[in-house]
């Protein structure tokens, strides 16, 4: 009796553990849909005249902050979320029509969205060393990050759009 009662506390541990895993990855991906959705907004509102603006020279141009963010999820999508095989090289920035720009975000959203869905209920709690923190970070950890750091240059266009007089899409944050 011991042994049913033992192994049925395993079952059920092993079954909240896939539906937490998946139940995470679907709200991920549906935050993820969000986040594309909210910063093509900010995107399309900057005039292509203005996507080499740059507030200040110690600072990343308008079209710069989204290339940054395009290296950052290439960089956690193929070095982390996609195992040790695809090792990421930095692209270095240049200038990039507007329309060509946004292409490019929508591949390197599309990327992750694709390494997500192909995570199994294991993947969320592997352990990666990563150096930027200085300690080891979860799968489930970078996913947080991806959303993070992507909000947080997000925030920057805020400031950039509104410098040129241009009012920022409303949030909407559900």
């Amino acid at each position: 009796m011991k042994k049913y009662y033992i192994s049925l506390v395993f079952l059920v541990a092993s079954c909240q553990t896939l539906l937490l895993s998946q139940d995470y990855k679907s709200d991920f991906l549906k935050k993820w849909d969000h986040s594309e959705t909210y910063l093509m907004k900010f995107v399309q509102m900057m005039p292509d005249s203005l996507f080499d603006y740059r507030p200040q020279e110690n600072m990343y141009a308008f079209d710069e902050q989204l290339h940054h963010i395009i290296e950052h999820l290439r960089w956690i999508t193929n070095d982390y979320l996609m195992g040790a095989d695809n090792i990421y090289v930095q692209r270095q920035y240049e200038l990039m029509p507007k329309n060509e720009r946004i292409a490019a975000l929508r591949t390197s959203f599309q990327d992750v969205r694709e390494a997500v869905m192909a995570l199994d209920e294991t993947d969320l709690q592997i352990k990666y060393a990563f150096k930027p923190a200085g300690y080891d970070l979860s799968t489930l950890d970078l996913l947080h990050l991806l959303l993070d750091h992507t909000t947080h240059h997000r925030g920057q266009l805020v400031v950039y759009l509104r410098l040129n007089n241009i009012k920022p899409p409303k949030y909407v944050g559900w």
